[in-house]
């Protein structure tokens, strides 16, 4: 396990360009410290919708928790990585750190507040890759 483990739910064919929920966790297999952060990064290539975090009647919502003692900061960042893995959620440790085995989840198309989901891209391929990248010690690298 190392730094870390994600894991999604969902393992099962998506309907191209449908609205889904998909529940991400990553537990930690190392302390992440204030300031360091995990990083998701998809596909420049994909034309999903742009995940937001604060109007959670809106489609594309993404709800962010941790069962850790510290704040869980989101950002999108478009344009966040290298190709071909261009596109970037930051999930910012804040006000305290995430020790080992502590986890963050990410709820992207979170419906409970209204959403209609998350709109998934609209053209087919065998996989969608959420690759997972961390910075424990907020490098910054």
């Amino acid at each position: 396990m190392k730094l870390g483990k994600a894991h999604i739910d969902i393992n099962r064919p998506v309907e191209a360009g449908s609205f889904q929920k998909m529940v991400y966790t990553f537990k930690a297999g190392h302390a992440i410290d204030d300031s360091g952060y995990i990083k998701i990064v998809f596909r420049y290539a994909g034309d999903f919708g742009t995940p937001q975090f604060d109007r959670p009647t809106e489609s594309n919502y993404c709800s962010v928790t941790t069962n850790a003692n510290c704040r869980i900061e989101p950002r999108w960042d478009p344009k966040g990585h290298t190709r071909p893995w261009g596109k970037a959620l930051y999930l910012k440790v804040k006000a305290g750190y995430l020790d080992r085995g502590e986890k963050i989840t990410v709820v992207f198309g979170d419906t409970a507040k209204g959403s209609a989901g998350w709109q998934v891209q609209t053209f087919c391929e065998k996989t969608f890759e959420f690759k997972t990248l961390v910075d424990p010690f907020a490098t910054y690298q």
